[in-house]
Protein backbone atom coordinates (compact mmCIF):
# COMPACT_ATOMS: atom_id res chain seq x y z
CA UNK A 1 0.00 0.00 0.00
CA UNK A 2 1.43 3.43 -0.94
CA UNK A 3 0.71 5.18 2.38
CA UNK A 4 4.20 4.32 3.64
CA UNK A 5 5.74 6.35 0.81
CA UNK A 6 3.68 9.33 2.02
CA UNK A 7 4.89 8.85 5.61
CA UNK A 8 1.36 8.59 6.99
CA UNK A 9 2.37 6.57 10.03
CA UNK A 10 0.08 7.55 12.86
CA UNK A 11 -2.46 9.22 10.58
CA UNK A 12 -5.86 7.77 9.86
CA UNK A 13 -7.64 8.34 6.55
CA UNK A 14 -11.35 8.18 7.32
CA UNK A 15 -13.30 8.81 4.13
CA UNK A 16 -16.43 6.76 4.89
CA UNK A 17 -16.31 5.40 1.33
CA UNK A 18 -18.71 2.81 -0.06
CA UNK A 19 -16.17 1.92 -2.75
CA UNK A 20 -12.55 1.36 -1.63
CA UNK A 21 -9.96 3.72 -3.17
CA UNK A 22 -7.82 2.58 -6.10
CA UNK A 23 -4.08 3.25 -5.84
CA UNK A 24 -1.86 3.82 -8.87
CA UNK A 25 1.78 4.71 -9.43
CA UNK A 26 2.71 6.92 -12.38
CA UNK A 27 5.18 9.69 -13.21
CA UNK A 28 3.60 11.91 -10.53
CA UNK A 29 4.09 9.30 -7.80
CA UNK A 30 1.33 7.50 -5.97
CA UNK A 31 -2.23 8.65 -6.48
CA UNK A 32 -5.46 7.57 -4.85
CA UNK A 33 -8.68 7.55 -6.87
CA UNK A 34 -11.71 7.87 -4.62
CA UNK A 35 -15.40 8.00 -5.43
CA UNK A 36 -17.91 9.90 -3.29
CA UNK A 37 -21.44 9.72 -4.64
CA UNK A 38 -21.23 10.10 -8.41
CA UNK A 39 -17.99 12.13 -8.33
CA UNK A 40 -14.46 10.74 -8.68
CA UNK A 41 -11.36 12.45 -7.30
CA UNK A 42 -7.73 11.79 -8.18
CA UNK A 43 -5.88 12.54 -4.92
CA UNK A 44 -2.21 13.14 -5.70
CA UNK A 45 0.85 12.83 -3.51
CA UNK A 46 0.91 16.65 -3.54
CA UNK A 47 -2.48 16.76 -1.78
CA UNK A 48 -1.46 14.12 0.79
CA UNK A 49 1.77 16.02 1.52
CA UNK A 50 -0.26 19.23 1.94
CA UNK A 51 -2.56 17.49 4.40
CA UNK A 52 0.38 16.21 6.43
CA UNK A 53 2.08 19.65 6.37
CA UNK A 54 -1.14 21.34 7.54
CA UNK A 55 -1.66 18.82 10.34
CA UNK A 56 1.92 19.27 11.54
CA UNK A 57 1.65 23.07 11.48
CA UNK A 58 -1.60 22.99 13.46
CA UNK A 59 -0.03 20.71 16.04
CA UNK A 60 2.85 23.19 16.46
CA UNK A 61 1.03 26.53 16.55
CA UNK A 62 -2.59 25.68 17.47
CA UNK A 63 -4.10 27.44 14.42
CA UNK A 64 -5.98 26.07 11.43
CA UNK A 65 -4.03 25.53 8.20
CA UNK A 66 -5.34 24.53 4.79
CA UNK A 67 -5.54 24.94 1.05
CA UNK A 68 -7.98 24.71 -1.81
CA UNK A 69 -7.78 21.70 -4.12
CA UNK A 70 -7.46 22.74 -7.75
CA UNK A 71 -8.60 20.50 -10.60
CA UNK A 72 -6.05 20.06 -13.39
CA UNK A 73 -5.77 17.59 -16.27
CA UNK A 74 -3.23 15.72 -14.09
CA UNK A 75 -5.59 15.49 -11.08
CA UNK A 76 -6.07 17.58 -7.96
CA UNK A 77 -3.19 19.80 -6.82
CA UNK A 78 -2.81 22.24 -3.93
CA UNK A 79 -3.66 25.89 -4.19
CA UNK A 80 -1.99 28.50 -1.99
CA UNK A 81 -1.28 27.46 1.61
CA UNK A 82 -3.34 29.48 4.10
CA UNK A 83 -3.10 29.99 7.86
CA UNK A 84 -6.02 31.02 10.05
CA UNK A 85 -6.59 31.26 13.78
CA UNK A 86 -7.76 28.84 16.48
CA UNK A 87 -11.21 28.34 14.94
CA UNK A 88 -11.17 29.31 11.26
CA UNK A 89 -9.11 29.71 8.11
CA UNK A 90 -9.91 31.66 4.95
CA UNK A 91 -8.83 29.83 1.81
CA UNK A 92 -7.94 31.76 -1.33
CA UNK A 93 -8.77 30.70 -4.89
CA UNK A 94 -6.69 28.55 -7.22
CA UNK A 95 -5.15 31.59 -8.98
CA UNK A 96 -5.21 30.22 -12.54
CA UNK A 97 -4.08 26.69 -11.64
CA UNK A 98 -7.50 25.22 -12.44
CA UNK A 99 -11.06 25.31 -11.11
CA UNK A 100 -11.59 24.87 -7.39
CA UNK A 101 -12.51 21.22 -6.74
CA UNK A 102 -12.60 21.30 -2.95
CA UNK A 103 -10.70 22.19 0.15
CA UNK A 104 -8.78 20.80 3.08
CA UNK A 105 -8.09 22.38 6.45
CA UNK A 106 -6.99 21.20 9.85
CA UNK A 107 -9.10 21.65 12.95
CA UNK A 108 -7.62 22.24 16.37
CA UNK A 109 -10.27 20.50 18.50
CA UNK A 110 -12.79 18.42 16.49
CA UNK A 111 -12.77 16.05 13.50
CA UNK A 112 -16.10 17.07 12.08
CA UNK A 113 -17.37 19.75 9.76
CA UNK A 114 -18.32 23.06 11.37
CA UNK A 115 -21.30 25.15 10.32
CA UNK A 116 -18.84 27.48 8.58
CA UNK A 117 -17.40 24.51 6.65
CA UNK A 118 -20.88 23.57 5.41
CA UNK A 119 -21.70 27.17 4.47
CA UNK A 120 -18.41 27.67 2.58
CA UNK A 121 -18.96 24.45 0.63
CA UNK A 122 -22.55 25.44 -0.19
CA UNK A 123 -21.49 28.89 -1.43
CA UNK A 124 -18.71 27.37 -3.56
CA UNK A 125 -21.12 24.79 -5.04
CA UNK A 126 -23.69 27.50 -5.84
CA UNK A 127 -21.09 29.79 -7.45
CA UNK A 128 -19.54 26.97 -9.50
CA UNK A 129 -22.15 24.20 -9.94
CA UNK A 130 -20.17 22.68 -12.83
CA UNK A 131 -17.14 21.95 -10.61
CA UNK A 132 -16.46 18.88 -8.49
CA UNK A 133 -16.60 19.39 -4.75
CA UNK A 134 -14.53 17.51 -2.16
CA UNK A 135 -14.38 18.96 1.34
CA UNK A 136 -11.92 17.52 3.88
CA UNK A 137 -11.02 18.35 7.49
CA UNK A 138 -8.70 16.80 10.05
CA UNK A 139 -8.00 16.90 13.76
CA UNK A 140 -4.24 17.14 14.20
CA UNK A 141 -3.01 13.63 13.36
CA UNK A 142 -6.16 11.83 14.57
CA UNK A 143 -7.78 11.42 11.16
CA UNK A 144 -9.14 12.97 8.02
CA UNK A 145 -12.79 13.17 7.06
CA UNK A 146 -14.00 14.02 3.55
CA UNK A 147 -17.46 14.53 2.08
Amino acid sequence: MPWDSWNLSGSILSLDLLVPPVYTLDNRGWTMLIKIGEQQFDISQDIIEGILDSQAATKIDGTEHGFLMCDTPKGLVRGMKCTGDECSVTLTDCKGIGPVAGSFHSHTTVISFSLGDYLSAAVRAKEHPQNKSLECVSLLDKGIRCK
